[in-house]
């Protein structure tokens, strides 16, 4: 069962939501002037979406390396058109550069800062390993999720959302 209630009532009633979410499996959308803002939803609820969104990015991450064993990949450096040194070699796969093309330049510097971390630690506290393929893993901005590969001193971009 869905319920919808506004920010306002939320406020005044969030111990008796939570124990509705949580006890009854009830899901709670909640409104700001009408709009539908967020969720509350349970536990058991979030390791499923948890779940589906690491299947859609295996299966996302599975067709970015085909595409860059077929077409080749770019150097981040290359990229970015700087030579920062990283102990990783950094690498693009085709969809990432296109997907990091098509961003505007406020974005792109933010996601350049972010892949210059990784080159220096991919396996940074909060990156979350993505079961099904050794070695991939999913880091979140802002804005943008990246997937990438980490294979021994290299380190594969494979795309963002």
């Amino acid at each position: 069962m869905t319920t919808s209630v506004s920010t306002i009532d939320a406020k005044e009633m969030l111990s008796e939501l939570v124990n509705r979410v949580s006890h009854h499996k009830e899901r709670v959308v909640l409104t700001r002037r009408g709009k539908e803002i967020a969720a509350l939803i349970s536990m058991e609820d979030l390791q499923l979406l948890i779940s589906y969104q690491q299947k859609i990015d295996l299966e996302a991450a599975r067709e970015a390396l085909k595409e860059a064993r077929d077409q080749g990949t770019i150097s981040f450096n290359d990229l970015k058109q700087t030579t920062t040194q990283t102990p990783y070699v950094v690498k693009i796969a085709p969809r990432a550069e296109r997907e990091f093309r098509a961003l505007p330049d406020k974005d792109q510097k933010n996601i350049i800062k972010l892949i210059e971390a990784l080159g220096i630690n991919p396996r940074p506290p909060g990156a979350n390993k993505i079961e099904g393929l050794t070695g991939l893993y999913c880091e979140e901005t802002n804005s943008y999720r990246l997937i990438y590969k980490v294979e021994e001193q290299e380190l594969l971009l494979l795309f963002m959302r």
